[in-house]
């Protein structure tokens, strides 16, 4: 793991993490999917049995997690980690520890996406193998060391993300795995939900008003969230403050 970032400011969410009493993730999801509009319950509860069918599907060691640090798979990771907290008392070796997660890198990804993998890496003593950002040359050599399916964070609001399901297997042409989508039909609100409504840390670029993260150069505060002028600078309200977020999630990012 990299070091630890002892001067970087922390997402909202992260200061709330640190001031909250110590509950597991399965606690705290228990305590919001109690007070949680029934749509984000559902949205919640349907995800909760594509990761459980996942882990009864495929063996351990036959799965791995897509994670770069975005707002999806940070969720995801998190479902992960609740499925995993309630199967580790039949069997120990069902830990987050033993997952394989890999992420795809790219060169022109912001470095606070880098720092939250690390801060990631470290609090839940995790490894995060990195894969060149050739994502058929990465499935293969997933494929090669026997991983079968992957977790990722697609949702059907993303581009091409309509005709994808739960489980769907990788194009004619391409390595012979399965994607798992257990986000799939969340919406961008319940994707705020679940991370403000479990105490979860994120990436801090969506307190200053990111609401979708792709390249460096084409990705720019929503401006739908801005907020006033101060000074020269603009001023962002934070990602969960955005409303028709299904609609204006992307309005930040350029053609890439």
């Amino acid at each position: 793991a990299g070091a630890r970032a002892s001067g970087r400011c922390m997402s909202a969410a992260a200061v709330a993490m640190a001031a909250a009493p110590a509950r597991g993730v399965a606690q705290r999801l228990d305590a919001l999917l109690e007070d949680a509009e029934p749509t984000a319950t559902t949205e919640i509860r349907e995800a909760l049995d594509v990761v459980a069918r996942a882990f009864d599907r495929y063996a351990f060691g036959e799965l791995a997690l897509s994670f770069n640090g975005g707002k999806d798979c940070t969720v995801v990771l998190h479902l992960i980690r609740a499925v995993l907290q309630r199967r580790a008392a039949r069997d120990p070796d069902c830990q987050l520890q033993n997952l394989k997660i890999i992420y795809f890198e790219r060169d022109d990804d912001f470095p606070e996406m880098h720092q939250f993998v690390e801060d990631v890496k470290q609090k839940y003593n995790i490894t995060v193998d990195l894969y060149p950002r050739d994502y058929k040359a990465g499935l293969e050599r997933l494929a090669e060391e026997g991983v079968k399916a992957v977790f990722m964070g697609q949702r059907k609001t993303d581009p091409y993300g309509k005709d994808l399901e739960h489980f769907t297997p990788c194009s004619e042409g391409w390595p012979p795995i399965v994607r798992v989508n257990p986000i799939l039909n969340w919406s961008y609100s319940t994707i705020w939900t679940f991370l403000r409504g479990c105490e979860l840390e994120y990436c801090s670029l969506y307190d200053v008003g990111y609401t979708s993260l792709g390249s460096v150069h084409t990705t720019k505060p929503n401006p739908k969230l801005a907020a006033s002028l101060d000074g020269t600078a603009a001023v962002h309200r934070p990602a969960y403050e955005l409303e028709d977020g299904d609609e204006h999630e992307r309005a930040s990012r350029e053609a890439e």
